[in-house]
């Protein structure tokens, strides 16, 4: 009964519109009022869901990302690259969608990112270009998604603290579909141009143009190369990182482009800390409710429930089958598995990192690092055997908590 009220409630606030960390904080909170817990679990799940290192990353890069805004660097992106594409049919848009990706690597937001460009680019691409309306909010609401995608991103992060994954891993992993969803969205807008015989904004203005406003924006095409340098290059963690991109833009702002003073500091410093205070409770609340979702086995309910809908199934996949079960439900579980792949033939795929599920299975594919390390069939003998012979392998690996079976 407790997963339905948390469910529904859930999907009721999200229906009436209410903010996801809102829904999220609420239907955990009836949950927990429903089933006795004890309120107090409340704190020692937040504290639990922000009270990582790894996540003071977060308000460094929406305060550096802040910054360089507030400087005007994406007035001066916008320049370089304009004067780059913008003779080209549908070179506005296309401006946006490279600028973006670029200030995207500076701020690591996709909100920010659309407050720094939409003001600017919407009215140029509806008045100099002629695009419509709708298409140009289009253009600026997905090319700032990138940002969510190109490194550094704070969703990255926020990731990366939940997985326990690495930080840098991530980063490289998202350079490449950054790169392509860009070259993907520049298609589009060159399909769409052609299409409605749109023209250019302004005729070529001249390569002294585009070393006059490359020369502009400098200083913030030069911040993502030393974030994203200095972490693949392992001279700082990510965290240390944003708390470097702080200290540039505020150089950069305060020395260099010289347009920020303190009353301007005092308010991106304001802005900033709403913005934090946002993604904070959001993943706060996001934690109290995979908590809850764990320990009333919410998603092992739900496999039992896919797996009924079928008597005669021809593969059964599943993934980390006896997370949060205690050992007599695991024992239930794992036997009924063994029990439909003997009785049905069904093929059963489970991963897992537990020694003890992988022993039910009649093959176990050990993968280390992205590869696999070995592999290991039962035949004839016992679980028992299977057991010592599978934890013998993992201690080869260095751990049980380290690789996957």
């Amino acid at each position: 009964m407790t997963y339905a009220i948390m469910l529904g409630v859930f999907v009721i606030l999200l229906f009436l519109g209410a903010p996801i960390a809102l829904s999220l904080g609420m239907s955990s909170l009836l949950a927990i009022l429903y089933n006795g817990t004890g309120i107090n679990v409340i704190a020692g799940q937040i504290y639990g869901g922000i009270g990582k290192y790894l996540l003071l990353a977060v308000p460094f890069f929406v305060l550096s990302g802040n910054i360089m805004a507030k400087a005007g660097i994406s007035d001066r992106l916008i320049a370089f690259i304009d004067a780059l594409l913008g003779h080209l049919r549908g070179g506005i848009a296309m401006v946006c969608v490279v600028v973006a990706c670029f200030f995207g690597a500076i701020s690591g937001s996709g909100a920010a990112t659309v407050a720094a460009l939409g003001v600017i680019l919407i009215p140029a691409m509806i008045e100099r270009e002629k695009f419509s309306d709708p298409f140009a909010h289009g253009v600026v609401a997905a090319a700032s998604s990138i940002a969510v995608i190109i490194p550094p991103s704070i969703s990255f992060v926020i990731y990366a603290s939940l997985t326990g994954v690495s930080v840098g891993d991530i980063f490289v992993a998202g350079i490449l579909p950054g790169v392509i969803m860009g070259v993907a969205m520049i298609i589009v807008v060159q399909i769409y141009a052609h299409k409605h015989h749109l023209k250019p904004a302004h005729p070529w203005k001249g390569w002294r143009e585009v070393w006059r406003t490359f020369k502009s924006a400098f200083w913030g095409l030069l911040m993502p190369v030393i974030i994203l340098d200095g972490i693949y290059s392992d001279l700082f963690t990510p965290t240390e990182a944003a708390a470097i991109a702080v200290f540039y833009g505020i150089i950069v702002s305060a020395f260099v482009y010289r347009n920020m003073g303190m009353k301007d500091f005092l308010h991106v410093l304001s802005a900033s800390a709403s913005s934090t205070a946002s993604i904070l409770f959001l993943v706060a609340n996001a934690h109290i409710f995979s908590y809850l979702l764990s320990s009333e086995q919410i998603p092992q309910k739900l496999a039992i429930l896919m797996t009924s809908l079928t008597t005669d199934p021809t593969m059964i996949m599943a993934d980390e089958p006896t997370g949060a079960l205690d050992s007599k439900s695991a024992r239930l579980l794992l036997e009924s598995l063994e029990a439909l792949n003997r009785r049905l033939r069904a093929t059963v795929l489970m991963v897992t990192h537990d020694s003890f599920a992988a022993s039910y299975t009649s093959r176990v594919l050990f993968i280390r690092d992205g590869k696999i390390f070995t592999e290991l069939r039962r035949g004839d003998t016992d679980r028992r055997e299977f057991f010592d012979r599978i934890m013998e392998v993992v201690a080869m690996m260095g751990g049980e908590g380290s690789d996957a079976l």
